[in-house]
């Protein structure tokens, strides 16, 4: 988990959280050996939200490459998550986007990386997936 505070105030502007993924989690707790070689090779973005009075100051941008950062370091491979519907999706696609994410189009599934499905097979369709092949550093 990242926090981001205002320089000036102190304020929290943003966080975010990233972790390995619940298909993953999930299958490994049910000793399903085929997502073991990848466990500490994946991170799905989890959360990320910026204070609407920091919105537009670079306070999401700072977040992504913090937390890309220490996702290399850390040896990920893969970066991926999604945006639900209730969310400010045109905004978020162009600000993935930018930073280097393949954004999905509206409703396309998420191909399989590293060779697994991260998608629940129950879970309900976001508006878009995104994800991030890693290089090393």
């Amino acid at each position: 988990m990242l926090h981001h505070h205002d320089i000036e105030t102190g304020q929290l502007a943003g966080a975010a959280l990233t972790c390995r993924s619940r298909v993953a989690v999930g299958m490994t707790m049910m000793r399903r050996p085929e997502y073991a070689p990848v466990m500490d090779r994946h991170s799905e973005l989890d959360l990320m939200a910026v204070a609407p009075a920091f919105r537009g100051r670079g306070v999401g941008s700072a977040l992504v490459r913090a937390m890309e950062d220490r996702l290399r370091e850390r040896g990920v491979r893969i970066w991926f998550g999604n945006a639900t519907h209730d969310l400010e999706t045109a905004r978020l696609r162009e600000s993935y986007t930018r930073h280097g994410l393949t954004v999905l189009p509206d409703s396309q599934p998420l191909p399989d990386l590293l060779g697994r499905s991260w998608v629940l097979p129950t879970a309900e369709q976001p508006a878009f997936h995104f994800y991030k092949q890693i290089m090393k550093g």
